[in-house]
Parts: structure tokens; C-alpha cells; sequence
């Protein structure tokens, strides 16, 4: 399946800002949504016939690909690298572990299965043109701040409140201190 711009994977959000830059054969884009930064990047790896690239790919194992996937800012593939050899082939062109795998030698592998991803790399040889998306939390504290909570009601001094209603209390209390976005940490189901 060759990658077309019908074929790439799409992001039904509003991107806030985006930058690009290239630099020695690597390039990459960088999307601000307002819960997530969405970082893309192709690399090109190179190794030798003893080694390997130095990650290890994990993901929804299917024999064809899963056509109903919907890619999302938070989710955007199928296939993520689970781990990167820490001064591996893979780690000294930019990978890391977490990052999704958009496309390999150019074929789009958004919505393709484990085994067909993973002879993909196998008969790239020694040489692989691999796209990655990297997805963190946006800490951008302007954006944080105008996803805060806001604050409960004052109720009046003398408004008894039940057990339950207390609790209920502090329970929007803490929402409002402890703000998470909706990208989640990603990977933690091993």
C-alpha cells in the first residue's frame, strides 16, 4: 500500500500552531493541539548486517489491517515502538520509545496489522525511511490555564452540607487543582 495524500492519516482537530524544520536528512513538524503536542518525523536508519536498529515494535496485532481504526491526536497508529536502544541506530536518528509508526520505506502503517508491519522493516534490509509521530501533554501554561476547572460555588456559613455532599466537594476541588488533559499516558497496559 503506497502513502497518498488520501492515504496519510488526518487529525480532526484544530491545530493551534505548527513548525518545521529539516536538518542532515531528518525532518520533522511539530502541531500544538490544545491537549497534546503531536510531533512528526521521518528518519532514515542505517545499519550493518550484524546489528539490528536498535527498537522494539509493538501494537495491534492483526494479519490485515484494521480499516475501522481511527486515528486521534492521542492515538494516531496502530504500531509504537516499545522500547529504543539508548545509543542504538534507531535512538541516534530521534526515535524514541512511544513514538507511533506513520509510514515505512513511504507505505502509510497507520491502520496496519503487527506482522505485516514488522516484514515491512525485515525486507527493508539494512536501510529503513521510517515516519514516527511523537505525542506528549501540552504544558503550555496558557493553555492550562484556561482549561481549569471552575471553582465550586460558595455556599453560605450556615448551609449544612451531608457526608456525601462533602465529599462530592472536594472531589470538584481536587479536579480543579489536578488538571489532566485528554491525552493519557500512553502504553501503560504492556
Amino acid at each position: 500500500m503506497r502513502s497518498s495524500g488520501m492515504m496519510k492519516p488526518h487529525y480532526s482537530v484544530a491545530l493551534v500552531r505548527m513548525t518545521a524544520a529539516c536538518t542532515n536528512g531528518r525532518c520533522a513538524r511539530k502541531f500544538l493541539h490544545s491537549d497534546c503536542v503531536i510531533d512528526e518525523k521521518t528518519v532514515v536508519l542505517q545499519k550493518k548486517d550484524n546489528e539490528g536498529f536498535g527498537f522494539v515494535l509493538r501494537g495491534a496485532k492483526a494479519d490485515t489491517p484494521i480499516e475501522e481504526f481511527t486515528p486521534t491526536p492521542a492515538f494516531p497508529a496502530l504500531q509504537y515502538l516499545e522500547s529504543v536502544d539508548e545509543g542504538g541506530v534507531a535512538w541516534q536518528a530521534g526515535l524514541r520509545t512511544g513514538d507511533f509508526l506513520i509510514e515505512v520505506n513511504k507505505d502509510n502503517v497507520v491502520k496496519v496489522g503487527h506482522k505485516q508491519v514488522v516484514n515491512m522493516i525485515r525486507h527493508g534490509g539494512n536501510h529503513l525511511i521510517i515516519k514516527v509521530v511523537t505525542v506528549s501533554r501540552n504544558l503550555d501554561p496558557d493553555d492550562t490555564a484556561r482549561k481549569k476547572a471552575p471553582a465550586p460555588p460558595r455556599r453560605a456559613p450556615s448551609t449544612a452540607l451531608s457526608t456525601r455532599s462533602k465529599s462530592m466537594t472536594s472531589e470538584l476541588e481536587d479536579l480543579g487543582k489536578h488538571h489532566t488533559p485528554t491525552c493519557r499516558k500512553r502504553f501503560n497496559d504492556g
